[in-house]
Order: C-alpha cells, then sequence, then structure tokens
C-alpha cells in the first residue's frame, strides 16, 4: 500500500444494529469484529553506509492507533494516540550500508472519538537524519514584546549533544521578513554542551520600528 492509508474505509459498509457501528460510518471495526480491526504494516529501506555517525529518528505523524513499532526484529516502543505524532530514535539498531525492516502493528479495536476515525498509518512517516550535536524536534521557541517603537524578540533554542564527550559548538540565530531579508542577527554564541545532555541557549534580539 501507499502511505497515508486507511484499510477501514475500504471495508464493505454493515448494516446492524449497534450504535458503534452507526457512529463510525458503519463499518466493521471495533471490539467485535477483531478480524477487521488489527493491521500490520511491513517497509523495507536502505541506509547509506555513510550515514553511520548520524542520528536517525523515524517520525509518524499519525497511526490509528494503539501502534507498536519494531524495526530489524527490534521492539521500539508503542503509543496510544490516534491522533498525536510520535517518534523512534532507531540509531542503534539500524543496518548501514543494508537493508532495513519496519514494522508496524496498529489496533483499533478501540475508540478515541465519535465520528468516523478509520485504521491505519493515515499520515505521513518520515526518516530524519541528524548531526549527534543537533537542535532537536521542536527545540525552538520565540517569543515577543513589542511596542510601537521596538520589539525584543526572545529566542530560547535546545542543543542536544548524543556524543559521550563534551563538545563546542556555536549558535547563530537570523530574523527574516517574509521576502527573506535578513532584518536582525544575534550574537555568534560559543557553547560548550557536556556529553549525552541537553542545554538550552536563550538570545534576545532588538527590532526597532516592527
Amino acid at each position: 500500500v501507499d502511505l497515508p492509508h486507511d484499510w477501514v474505509v475500504e471495508l464493505d459498509f454493515l448494516n446492524a444494529n449497534d450504535r458503534n457501528l452507526r457512529d463510525h460510518g458503519y463499518k466493521p471495526v471495533g471490539r467485535l469484529y477483531p478480524k477487521t480491526s488489527i493491521g500490520w504494516y511491513r517497509h523495507s529501506f536502505t541506509v547509506p553506509a555513510e550515514d553511520r555517525g548520524k542520528r536517525l529518528v523515524v517520525k509518524f505523524d499519525g497511526v490509528f492507533r494503539d501502534s507498536k513499532v519494531w524495526l530489524n526484529g527490534h521492539y521500539m516502543g508503542s503509543h496510544m494516540s490516534g491522533y498525536s505524532e510520535f517518534t523512534f530514535d532507531i540509531t542503534d539498531y539500524a543496518r548501514y550500508g543494508g537493508n532495513n525492516v519496519i514494522v508496524v502493528r496498529a489496533d483499533a479495536s478501540q475508540y478515541e472519538g465519535w465520528f468516523y476515525e478509520g485504521a491505519g498509518i493515515y499520515r505521513h512517516v518520515w526518516l530524519e537524519k541528524f548531526n549527534p550535536v543537533h537542535i532537536p524536534q521542536y527545540g525552538i521557541y520565540v517569543h515577543t514584546e513589542t511596542t510601537k517603537s521596538k520589539a525584543t524578540v526572545s529566542i530560547e533554542t535546545d542543543i542536544e549533544n548524543k556524543l559521550d564527550s563534551k563538545t563546542k559548538c556555536k549558535l547563530h540565530s537570523v530574523i527574516k521578513d517574509c521576502e527573506g531579508k535578513i532584518v536582525r542577527e544575534s550574537d555568534e554564541n560559543s557553547i560548550m554542551i557536556p556529553g549525552l545532555l541537553r542545554t538550552r541557549i536563550r538570545q534576545e534580539i532588538l527590532i526597532s520600528n516592527p
């Protein structure tokens, strides 16, 4: 199949006196229909040998529901909700320069709403690659205080070091307008991050006549 995918939408309608069926589009999904409520996905992919040393993360935008994930026979973990995204770091389990197999089990026996929810990997899946020292997912938070004459832009950036040893890096933040033109820049911050830890850096940038 191609992702995104919903196997329930492909099922035949079932005309039965079942409140749960009515609320979910008269499709046979739920605890009373185990044969059509659990699905398995298997996908093979290659990780280039030159990616060794990077951090690899698989990101699921949405799986309905109660999902479990394996990579190359190793259990990565589970995620109950059918609506929120989730990730697994697969760095230590990937075969570099070779074939990898990811397996996903989705169980839609339980409901979260009272409307058609479907079942399966109904949103995209991404393989994300990072350097060992990187800004993690959602690692930037920006807020502002403004007047007519000036704006103070406060930037909080998380930097994560996945190496065993402390590492020095630099953080430089840039603010651009809607046309891509640079409005203001921060000073370049040099940071020493201990091994296997995350550090938060706070910067402030002043803008005149915002």
